[in-house]
């Protein structure tokens, strides 16, 4: 069977950019919702804030829709730096290259939301601030 890859990629798609997380069904009575949970970005604030922000962690009523919230803003936020960044493909692109391409464009994106919004400093008192709102 041989393998073949496609010439010239679809526009605007972008292999890398992450997939909303699975949602689960969670039944209660008759009532069905739909609840979605924390994604990995989330999880990553979560333990770092257990790690080096416990009190202000412990204010948080709702830590659960707090991380949920917090990593689907930094999910959409890197799929929105890694799309600018990945805009101007060089002429003459191939495959291969493209996707280093891409791949490096949400590495660099990840890295810059991951500095900015999930790994808070805990001297940062504003920012602290900020995301407790």
């Amino acid at each position: 069977m041989a393998v073949t890859t496609p010439e010239e990629p679809m526009p605007g798609l972008n292999p890398y950019a992450r997939q909303p997380a699975r949602s689960r069904l969670m039944t209660s009575g008759t009532t069905t919702a739909e609840v979605a949970g924390v994604n990995h970005y989330g999880a990553k604030a979560r333990d770092h804030w257990r790690k080096h922000l416990p009190g202000h962690l412990a204010q948080i009523p709702d830590q659960e829709a707090f991380f949920t919230h917090l990593g689907q803003e930094a999910a959409t936020e890197i799929d929105q730096i890694a799309d600018a960044l990945a805009q101007t493909a060089p002429p003459g692109e191939g495959y291969l290259e493209e996707l280093g391409r891409l791949e490096t464009a949400r590495k660099m994106a990840e890295m810059q939301v991951t500095r900015e919004m999930l790994l808070v400093d805990p001297e940062d008192q504003e920012r602290i601030a900020q995301l407790l709102g």
